[in-house]
Parts: C-alpha cells; structure tokens; sequence
C-alpha cells in the first residue's frame, strides 16, 4: 500500500514535457498515420484491379483459343 501510495504522489509528467504540444504532436501523427494508411489502401486496391484486369484478359485468351482448336481449355 505504501508503494501505491507512493506512486499516486509522484510527478507523472516529466520535466520539460509540455501537454498540449504533446497532445498536438500525438494527434498529427495520428493524422499522417490515417493518410498513410488511406494511401495504401487505394495502392492495393488499384493493384488489385490492374491484377484481375491481366486475369480476365488470360482466361479470355485462352477460352479463345480453346474455341479456335475446338480442344476445352486446359
């Protein structure tokens, strides 16, 4: 209990710290984190189009194909 008690008395900001410049710099972190993490999303998205763009345009091609020499596609 005394410990507790000991702790409770304590300074917890430590000397130097300004609240809200901490408070200000921690909420602009936050932001670019949110815009970083915006950003790769969209990144992985369109990536994700161009990916199944170049997919459907195989398979097309090999359906054709497989019309062209009657065989089914492999």
């Amino acid at each position: 209990m005394a410990m507790a008690e000991a702790a409770n008395g304590e300074q917890t900001i430590p000397d130097g710290m300004s609240l809200p410049e901490e408070i200000a710099r921690r909420e602009d972190r936050i932001k670019a984190i949110a815009a970083a993490k915006t950003r790769i999303e969209q990144r992985a998205k369109e990536r994700h189009q161009q990916e199944q763009a170049e997919y459907e345009a195989k398979v097309s091609k090999q359906k054709e194909k497989a019309e062209q020499s009657g065989n089914p596609p492999q």
